[in-house]
């Protein structure tokens, strides 16, 4: 089920108030566990191994904290509205400028731990140079996994069992996607064109 964009607004608007909320609650307790370490408005003074400590412990809540609320507002098995590509149906197809970049994966179903083959497909107009692909997770800062592409152009491709011809401007490669330890299933691949610039096709990935 496709939620509507007044559902989008609202879930956006909540997940903002949440971050907020938890991250002013988070400067006020520091704050007066400032005010105890340097004996303002108390009569005994905390040590500042035991104001770290407590820093410690009160950061690390505060993040559990994020992230439990984060999976209540985007449950798992309900559709992500930030997707663009439906990658388990078939290939997603995108437009930069007059570049026209077709991507597919396979094999099908698209799975998390497995090597996959990714095909970039263009139309338009010759690239300058090999295009590569940078997967990765929306909004998260995460590791290099990029996925190296060769053109096949003109060629046969073979993927498992199956083999194809393939046009002329062509590129493949193989990469993996790995499985996140917070249970989300969406990832993106940033396509990196030499002299165009970045398309992303974000889309759902099967654990």
């Amino acid at each position: 089920m496709k939620l509507k964009k007044w559902e989008q607004g609202l879930i956006a608007s909540k997940t903002t108030a949440l971050l907020d909320f938890g991250s002013k609650t988070y400067i006020f307790i520091l704050f007066h566990l400032w005010r105890a370490s340097s004996n303002q408005g108390t009569g005994k003074k905390m040590t500042m191994e035991t104001f770290w400590k407590r820093r410690k412990v009160l950061l690390i809540f505060f993040f559990l904290a994020s992230c439990i609320g984060l999976r209540a507002i985007t449950v798992e098995g309900t559709p992500n509205t930030l997707t663009n590509c439906d990658i388990q149906l078939g290939p997603c197809t995108k437009v930069k400028d007059t570049l026209t970049v077709t991507l597919d994966i396979f094999p099908k179903p698209v799975k998390a731990m497995k090597e996959l083959t990714f095909r970039l497909t263009f139309d338009g107009r010759e690239l300058s140079d090999n295009p590569y692909i940078d997967l990765g997770m929306p909004g998260m800062a995460m590791g290099p996994n990029r996925v190296l592409m060769k053109r096949v152009g003109n060629n046969t491709s073979r993927v498992g069992n199956n083999t194809s011809r393939v046009g002329n401007n062509t590129y493949e490669g193989q990469g993996v996607i790995v499985r996140c330890p917070s249970g989300q299933r969406t990832w993106k691949a940033s396509v990196i064109l030499p002299d165009a610039g970045v398309i992303d096709f974000v889309f759902d990935v099967i654990y």
